[in-house]
C-alpha cells in the first residue's frame, strides 16, 4: 500500500513540476526573456524589423510563435513583408553538437506573403535571403522540415500604374531540407480570377544549395491569359495583333489548360527543359530558355500538330463573314529576343489537306499543301498546291510585312499564268501590277480594291485585257455574264480602259472602255475591226463610237442607256451600209443554201428597255440594190403560185422601205421592190414569231404576159396587170390570197411601167 502511495505522489510531484515549469515558460521565461532573443535573432538574420506578439509553449505542438511579422521600419501595406499566424516547432538541443539547435519540423498556419515587385525593378523579398547576418548569435539553428499550411501570397508590381496585383490562395507546402545539399518542396495552391474559376497548381522541385539552382515541375488546370494582360502587351506582339488585324488575340484565345512546365532557375536564368498546354483546341510544346529578368531575353521553341486551321481562324472574328477555312496544320516557331529588346518569331507552318470559301470566289479553293516558312518580316512559299473548280494551281512567292503586308507571287496552272505584287494598307489592296493569262486570255491591270465593305468591296482599277467574252464571262457579276450569254458574244478582243465602283452593283461603275476585235460574233452575225468607244458615268451608259465591217459593207452605231431604272431604257442609232446578202446568208443556218444576194442598206433610231423586247421601239428604213429574193419562202411561193415559173430569174434592180418595230412587230405601209419585168408594192406587218400580214401589190409588164407559153399566164392575163395579194400565216409557211384589184385602187397607183416608156 505504501508502495503505491509513493507512486502516486511522485506523480503528483512530477505534474505539478511540469506544470510550474510550463507557467514559468509561459509567463516569465518565453514571453520576457527567450521573446526578445528571437526577435533580435531574426532581426539580425533578415535585417528587417521583426514583431512577435506571442510565443507559448504547448505539449502536443511545441514552440508556438503566434502572430509574426516581418516589415521595413514601417508596419502597413507598403513596407509588411511576411505575417505568419502560426509557427510551431520541437528544438532540439543535442549533447555534444556545438550550439547547434536542430529543429526536425517547423509548422506554419495561414502564413501571408507579401511579394512586391518594386520600382527599382528589385522584389522586397530578396534582401531576406541575400543581406548576411551580424554574426552575433553564437547559436546555428539547422531546420529538417517545414510545413506551410492554408497560406496566401499577395504579389504586387509597383513598376505598372495602376499597380498590378494577383493573389495565390490556399497554399499548402512541404520542404524538406534533410541535412542535405538539395532542399526538396511539394507545393499546391489556387489563383483565383475573375472568371471564378480558380487555377489549380501543383509544384515539385528540389532547391541545388550548392549551386544555386532550382528545377521545379509545374502542373495547372489552367491559365486565364487576360489575367497576365499587362506582362503579355509588355512583350509586342499582342499590340501587333491588334494594330494589323484590330484583334485582341489575348481575349480571343482566352485561356490556357493542362498546363505542364519542368524548368530550372540558375541566377539569372530560367531553362525550360519542357513546357506542355493546351490553347485553340490544340496542343502545344515548348522549350528553350530566358536569360535576365529584369530585360528578358528569349529564346523558345514552340510545335503543335494537327492545329485545326477553323480554331485559327476563328480568333478573327472579322473575317468569319468572308473566309472559311478547314483543314489542320502543323507548326515549329522559335521565338527569340533581337538585340534591341524586341521579341520576333521565325519557323515553319505545314498545311495539309485545307480548303477555303470565300464570296469573292464563286467556288472553294480545295486540297490546299504548302511549308510556309514565316518570320517577324513576313512570309516564304514554295510549292503550294491547290484545286479550284478541279483545276489544279501551283504558287510560290512571299509576303513582306505584317503591318502593311506585300504580297509578290505567281500562280501557275495547266491554264493559268500569273503575277502579282499587291500591296494591303488597312482595308485597302493595292494592286502595284497583276498580268498574265487564262487560257488564251492575257491580262494586265492595276488600281486599288477597298474591302471596308466586305459585302460589296469598292475599286479603282486601269487594265488591258485580251480576250474573249465567253471565256471571261463565268468571272464577271451575275448580270454581266447573263447579258454576254444572251447576246451570244463571242470572239478574241483587246479590252483596255478603266473602272471605279463603289458596290458591286455594275449599275453604279464609272468606267471607260475601248474595245477593238478583228473577229467578232454577235447573236451568230460575224464582224470584222469591231471598235467601240464605250463610258459609263452617273449610271449613264455610252456607246460613243460602235463600228464595225460586217458582208463587205460598214456599220456604225451609239447607244445611251440610262442605267439608274431596273430596265434601263435606251436609244440606239444604227447604220449599216452595202451589207452583201450574199454572204450574210451564210450566217442565217435555213438560208445559207439558198440563191440570195443584193446589196442592203439600213437607217434607224430605236428605244427601248435592255431587259425587255417588247418596249422596243424603232424608226428606219432600208434600201436594197440587185436583189435575188425568190428563194425566200415568202417570194418563193408567191411566184409558183401566181407568176410565170421565169420570175424566179427576176432581179429587183432596186428596193425601198420605210419601217417601224413596236410590241414585238414590224409594220411598214410604204415598201417597194422594182425590177425589168414587174415591181412590188407592200404594207402590213411580220411579228417577231414570224406570222405574217401582209398585203402585196404587184405591177406586171404586159409584154411578159403575153409572151409566155405557160398555161397560168392565163390566170395573170385574166386579172389584169395589177394583182392583189394578202398573206398570212407564217414566215417558213405563207400562204397566199389572191383577187384582183379594184379600178379606185389602181388610180392610185402610180404606173411603173407607164412612166418607163
Amino acid at each position: 500500500m505504501k508502495k503505491k502511495n509513493i507512486i502516486i505522489v511522485i506523480v503528483l510531484l512530477v505534474f505539478l513540476f511540469l506544470s510550474l515549469g510550463l507557467i514559468y515558460l509561459n509567463n516569465i521565461f518565453l514571453p520576457k526573456v527567450l521573446k526578445e532573443k528571437i526577435i533580435a535573432g531574426l532581426e539580425d538574420y533578415f535585417q528587417q524589423d521583426v514583431q512577435i506578439q506571442r510565443l507559448r509553449y504547448n505539449l502536443f505542438k511545441g514552440l508556438v510563435i503566434q502572430d509574426l511579422s516581418i516589415y521595413d521600419k514601417i508596419k502597413d501595406t507598403q513596407h509588411i513583408t511576411l505575417e505568419l499566424k502560426e509557427i510551431c516547432l520541437n528544438p532540439l538541443i543535442l549533447p555534444f553538437s556545438k550550439n547547434r539547435v536542430i529543429i526536425p519540423l517547423i509548422r506554419i498556419d495561414s502564413p501571408k506573403i507579401y511579394l512586391r515587385y518594386q520600382k527599382d525593378k528589385t522584389l522586397n523579398l530578396l534582401p531576406l535571403f541575400t543581406k548576411k547576418p551580424s554574426q552575433k548569435s553564437r547559436w546555428m539553428v539547422l531546420v529538417a522540415k517545414i510545413r506551410i499550411q492554408a497560406g496566401r501570397i499577395q504579389f504586387s508590381d509597383e513598376n505598372i500604374l495602376p499597380p498590378y496585383k494577383k493573389e495565390l490562395v490556399d497554399l499548402d507546402m512541404g520542404i524538406d531540407f534533410g541535412f542535405k545539399k538539395e532542399a526538396r518542396f511539394l507545393l499546391e495552391a489556387k489563383i483565383p480570377n475573375a472568371h471564378q474559376l480558380p487555377s489549380k497548381i501543383n509544384m515539385a522541385g528540389a532547391y541545388d544549395i550548392a549551386g544555386k539552382t532550382l528545377k521545379v515541375q509545374l502542373k495547372s488546370n489552367s491559365m486565364i491569359l487576360a489575367e497576365y494582360k499587362p506582362y503579355l502587351e509588355n512583350l509586342g506582339w499582342t499590340t501587333s495583333f491588334r494594330k494589323i488585324y484590330g484583334v485582341d488575340i489575348i481575349e480571343q484565345i482566352g485561356y490556357l489548360k493542362d498546363i505542364y512546365l519542368d524548368c530550372t532557375i540558375l541566377k539569372d536564368k530560367l531553362n525550360i527543359l519542357q513546357a506542355k498546354f493546351e490553347a485553340v483546341n490544340a496542343r502545344f510544346n515548348l522549350s528553350g530558355s530566358i536569360q535576365n529578368f529584369k530585360s528578358p531575353n528569349f529564346s523558345l521553341n514552340i510545335t503543335s500538330e494537327n492545329l485545326k486551321l477553323p480554331d485559327l481562324i476563328g480568333l478573327f472574328p472579322a473575317w468569319g463573314d468572308v473566309l472559311k477555312i478547314q483543314g489542320e496544320m502543323n507548326l515549329n516557331m522559335d521565338i527569340y529576343s533581337s538585340s534591341n529588346k524586341s521579341l520576333n518569331a521565325q519557323g515553319t507552318v505545314q498545311i495539309k489537306d485545307a480548303s477555303i470559301i470565300t464570296p469573292y470566289l464563286k467556288s472553294p479553293l480545295t486540297e490546299i499543301k504548302t511549308d510556309l516558312l514565316f518570320s517577324q518580316d513576313g512570309l516564304v512559299w514554295k510549292d503550294l498546291t491547290f484545286a479550284y473548280k478541279k483545276e489544279v494551281y501551283l504558287s510560290e512567292g512571299k509576303l513582306i510585312s505584317y503591318k502593311q503586308p506585300r504580297l509578290i507571287f505567281h500562280l501557275s496552272s495547266r491554264k493559268t499564268d500569273l503575277d502579282a505584287d499587291l500591296k494591303i494598307v488597312g482595308n485597302n489592296i493595292w494592286l502595284n501590277s497583276v498580268e498574265g493569262s487564262v487560257g488564251k486570255n492575257v491580262f494586265k491591270l492595276n488600281g486599288t480594291l477597298d474591302i471596308t465593305n466586305k459585302d460589296s468591296p469598292s475599286f479603282n482599277l486601269s487594265f488591258a485585257v485580251s480576250t474573249n467574252p465567253k471565256d471571261i464571262a463565268p468571272l464577271l457579276p451575275g448580270q454581266l455574264e447573263n447579258l454576254i450569254k444572251k447576246f451570244q458574244l463571242d470572239g478574241p478582243c483587246n479590252v483596255s480602259g478603266f473602272v471605279s465602283a463603289q458596290s458591286r452593283n455594275y449599275r453604279n461603275w464609272d468606267l471607260n472602255l475601248k474595245i477593238a476585235a478583228p473577229q467578232f460574233s454577235f447573236a451568230n452575225y460575224k464582224l470584222q475591226d469591231l471598235f467601240i468607244d464605250l463610258e459609263q458615268e452617273n449610271k449613264l451608259l455610252k456607246v460613243k463610237q460602235g463600228l464595225a465591217y460586217a458582208y463587205n459593207g460598214k456599220i456604225n452605231f451609239d447607244l445611251i442607256a440610262n442605267l439608274e431604272i431596273a430596265d434601263p431604257p435606251f436609244n440606239m442609232r444604227f447604220e449599216a451600209n452595202n451589207i452583201d446578202l450574199a454572204k450574210l446568208r451564210q450566217d442565217l443556218g435555213p438560208l445559207k443554201e439558198k440563191d440570195i444576194s443584193g446589196l442592203l442598206n439600213i437607217k434607224a433610231n430605236s428605244q427601248g428597255t435592255l431587259k425587255d423586247l417588247n418596249n422596243l421601239k424603232v424608226q428606219g428604213f432600208l434600201t436594197l440594190k440587185e436583189g435575188r429574193l425568190w428563194e425566200l419562202n415568202l417570194f418563193k411561193g408567191l411566184g409558183e403560185f401566181l407568176f410565170l415559173p421565169s420570175f424566179h430569174k427576176v432581179i429587183f434592180k432596186e428596193g425601198y422601205a420605210d419601217f417601224q418595230i413596236e410590241r414585238k412587230i414590224i409594220y411598214t405601209d410604204n415598201a417597194i421592190l422594182k425590177s425589168e419585168e414587174m415591181a412590188l408594192f407592200c404594207e402590213g406587218s411580220i411579228d417577231f414569231e414570224g406570222k405574217l400580214n401582209l398585203v402585196l401589190t404587184s405591177e406586171i409588164d404586159p409584154k411578159l404576159i403575153l409572151t409566155s407559153q405557160d398555161p397560168r399566164r392565163f390566170t395573170t392575163f385574166l386579172t389584169g396587170n395589177y394583182l392583189l395579194v394578202k398573206v398570212d400565216g407564217t414566215l417558213l409557211k405563207p400562204k397566199y390570197h389572191i383577187s384582183s384589184i379594184p379600178q379606185e385602187l389602181i388610180k392610185n397607183i402610180k404606173s411603173y411601167f407607164k412612166d418607163k416608156k
